[in-house]
Parts: structure tokens; C-alpha cells; sequence
């Protein structure tokens, strides 16, 4: 039989349950094979959002459980640090050298921050 009659054949049983079996044992599915496929432009299309949609959920997850308790020990530090500064500045007002308003803390910034973390 020809290699053309063959694929004649395959052709017109491709509805055929026993063809495609028998198909599907000559070139059967093995890690390697898959490997290969997902390093193709059509492999990647497809595990691409499968890969985006867990790396997404594990950032939520981290931002959720993670994020706060590094943003709230960052806080702690630098409210002591501008603790330990605003005992040097004598009166606690909120003027500072040449009676100008100070800038707004690293404190003040971190907590704003983490507000908008928290609402988002």
C-alpha cells in the first residue's frame, strides 16, 4: 500500500474511533513531547494565561498576607526613628527651621501607602 493510499484511508476514517486509537498509539503523548510543544509560539499562546492567572493569584496572596506585616514593621522603625527626631526638635511643632511647615514624614507617606494598598 502507498504512503498516498494510506493517507486516503486515515482521511476518509478520521470519525473512526478505532483509527483514531490506533493514530494516537503511534506518536503517543510523553513529557518530553509536551516540553517540546509549550517551547513553540502555539504552546506558549495557550500556557501564557494559565501561568499569568497563577502568578496573579499568588501576588494577591502575598500582598494580602504578606504585604501588611513588612509595611507595618517598616512603620514601626520609622516611627521610632522620627520619634527619636521630633524629641530634638524641642517645642513638637509642626513648623520647622525658619517657621516653614516640615515636609511630610516617611511615616506619613508609608501609611498612605498602605491605605491605598488596602483599599485597592
Amino acid at each position: 500500500m502507498a504512503l498516498e493510499q494510506i493517507r486516503q484511508l486515515i482521511e476518509s476514517n478520521k470519525d473512526n474511533q478505532d483509527v483514531q486509537s490506533y493514530l494516537k498509539g503511534l506518536n503517543p503523548i510523553t513529557p518530553e513531547g509536551v516540553t517540546s510543544f509549550l517551547d513553540t509560539a502555539e504552546g506558549k499562546k495557550i500556557l501564557q494565561p494559565k501561568l499569568d492567572a497563577h502568578f496573579t493569584k499568588g501576588l494577591e496572596t502575598w500582598k494580602e498576607k504578606t504585604l501588611p506585616s513588612i509595611l507595618d514593621d517598616e512603620i514601626r522603625i520609622t516611627d521610632q526613628g522620627d520619634a527619636d527626631h521630633d524629641h530634638d526638635q524641642g517645642d513638637g511643632s509642626d513648623q520647622g527651621d525658619k517657621g516653614r511647615p516640615r515636609e511630610p514624614s516617611e511615616t506619613t507617606e508609608k501609611h498612605l501607602i498602605k491605605n491605598s494598598i488596602n483599599t485597592n
